[in-house]
């Protein structure tokens, strides 16, 4: 059976699927139930969702440890609308970026602006490669409009890149003027997609060590589809832990 396997390494990050492959020299029938079962393996991989884009993105540039911060405003600060907050974040990546440099590290951010739930203030939800110990009371310095609540980004089966990813989008179906609610730095990375083709009887194991994140396994008439994600283990060698090294 003609099969293939699509892969997408996103840092750590690793998410994968086999499916069968349909032909013209099938019939008709035939063809399209392969079809059917490449399109719904192709659903857990392409990305398409405002949420999957950006965990994609995370997982390509932040590692565990990482800052997970909230930016919020104090009264005497506080924003009239979007435009301003904007603005102002724009300043802050600005002021860090110039911080980070003099430390001989490059800024990565990743970030959503809210409004629309809790008590309707405005607020920045956002990930950053941690540059020191205690970031916090730099961050509140570079911010300048009010407090900075900080948590460190995990890698585990229930709080991970994903999950924060889902939490950072929720505003996305709901964003202004059809823009995403979320964005990122230039200097981020996107996540690596390869493509190995007539893989036969390959089947998607999870490596020994790593974690698992979710895994499918679907099978019909006309042909078996799998899909996996995971973290590979903290010390597996390869390219995914070696790119995640970059920002250690």
């Amino acid at each position: 059976m003609l099969r293939n396997k699509k892969t997408i390494y996103a840092g750590r990050l690793v998410s994968a699927a086999i499916y069968p492959v349909a032909t013209g020299f099938m019939p008709a029938k035939v063809r399209d139930g392969k079809k059917k079962a490449t399109s719904a393996a192709m659903q857990r991989l392409n990305f398409k969702t405002s949420w999957e884009k950006l965990a994609g993105i995370l997982a390509a540039n932040f590692i565990k440890g990482d800052d997970v911060i909230v930016l919020t405003y104090d009264d005497a600060h506080h924003p009239k609308d979007r435009k301003a907050v904007v603005a102002d974040l724009k300043a802050f990546r600005k002021r860090a970026s110039e911080e980070w440099k003099r430390k001989g590290k490059p800024f990565l951010m990743a970030w959503s602006i809210e409004h629309k739930h809790g008590d309707g203030r405005w607020h920045v939800h956002a990930v950053i490669n941690r540059l020191t110990g205690n970031d916090g009371i730099l961050l509140v310095k570079l911010w300048g409009k009010g407090s900075v609540h900080i948590e460190h980004l995990k890698e585990d089966r229930e709080k991970n890149h994903v999950s924060l990813a889902k939490y950072m989008a929720k505003e996305s179906e709901d964003r202004e003027n059809s823009r995403r609610a979320w964005s990122y730095t230039r200097s981020c990375r996107k996540p690596e997609t390869v493509v190995d083709r007539n893989v036969e009887d390959e089947t998607l194991q999870l490596p020994k060590g790593a974690i698992l994140i979710e895994q499918e396994s679907h099978s019909n008439e006309y042909g078996t589809w799998q899909y996996i994600r995971y973290y590979v283990p903290e010390d597996a060698p390869g390219r995914t832990q070696r790119a995640a090294r970059i920002f250690l």
